[in-house]
């Protein structure tokens, strides 16, 4: 994994959308120990797991793009 600069850790950002990702991905990763009882890091799973894990989250996104576009189709016409 890449380190991180310590310096960086203490920055702040003034854009808000950013700021929203941080906090999605903190809730995400303290629900995650709650449920699996450690952290992603701690994760013993496979290289193949995880790229399983990655098409499966892929192709959830791929359908939820697809809805949109559906969605926005309709209301276009």
């Amino acid at each position: 994994m890449t380190e991180l600069d310590p310096k960086l850790l203490n920055d702040k950002t003034d854009d808000p959308l950013v700021q929203n990702i941080i906090k999605r991905l903190a809730t995400r990763s303290n629900m995650g120990i709650k449920k699996y009882g450690s952290t992603f890091d701690q994760a013993k799973k496979t290289t193949n797991e995880l790229f399983e894990d990655i098409i499966e989250e892929l192709l959830d996104a791929a359908v939820y793009i697809e809805k949109l576009k559906y969605e926005h189709g309709k209301k276009s016409k």
